[in-house]
């Protein structure tokens, strides 16, 4: 039996895998399988989306993003991307992922999110949460934040040492790639500009603030 839920696994390594919603057979693997052979003859991306088993979304993107029609990359790229944040382990592929050409970028974001990034300057600072030695390394990573605080408690909370810091840098927004709930601005690292960094003290600093912060 394992062996046959191997094979079918291998046939379709990305779909939901065996254990998971029930796909602990062969036979509910290849039904898996059949739904979304179906979802791709109908064009159906949302659907054939909801085979894949979540974390590894990515993977299949990167992979096969190339079949879907410009209407719908940036939609799919989203629902992909909620699914799996805050996967560190993706963030390389995301990276590469957010750097399509492909028309209709809007379609990333939500209306709120949409009407958040046509409200913020032509050009505003961005924050990210650290400490001195990985400064360099997360400069390098396109996902920041516009709510200063918001970094602070990040780096209080992913890393707990002496030397947290927040690094303070600029963009243009005419250089951002999305805005996202929370405050979270995705911006190629090579246009952020003007960055300095600042110790923060741990004990001056709110975790418990409202991790989820957006303009009304």
């Amino acid at each position: 039996m394992t062996s046959s839920v191997n094979e079918a696994r291998m046939r379709s390594p990305f779909l939901i895998q065996p254990g998971s919603k029930g796909g602990d057979t062969p036979e509910q693997v290849e039904a898996i399988a059949t739904e979304a052979t179906r979802c791709v003859e109908n064009g159906d991306w949302g659907g054939y989306l909801t085979c894949i088993e979540g974390d590894l979304m990515p993977a299949w993107f990167a992979r096969d993003s190339h079949r879907l029609p410009d209407g719908e990359y940036w939609s799919a790229l989203r629902y992909v991307y909620n699914t799996v944040k805050p996967a560190r382990r993706w963030l390389h592929v995301f990276h590469s992922l957010l750097r399509s050409e492909r028309p209709e970028r809007h379609e990333f974001m939500a209306p709120k999110e949409l009407d958040v990034l046509a409200r913020l300057p032509k050009t505003f600072s961005i924050y990210r949460g650290s400490f001195l030695g990985e400064v360099d390394s997360r400069l390098g990573e396109f996902s920041w934040t516009i709510d200063e605080e918001q970094a602070a408690s990040d780096a209080v909370t992913l890393f707990g040492r002496d030397d947290i810091c927040v690094i303070t840098g600029m963009v243009r927004k005419a250089h951002v790639w999305a805005y996202g709930w929370g405050g979270v601005v995705m911006v190629p690292p090579e246009k952020v500009f003007k960055t300095s960094t600042r110790l923060i003290d741990a004990k001056s600093i709110d975790c418990e603030r409202d991790k989820y912060f957006c303009f009304d």
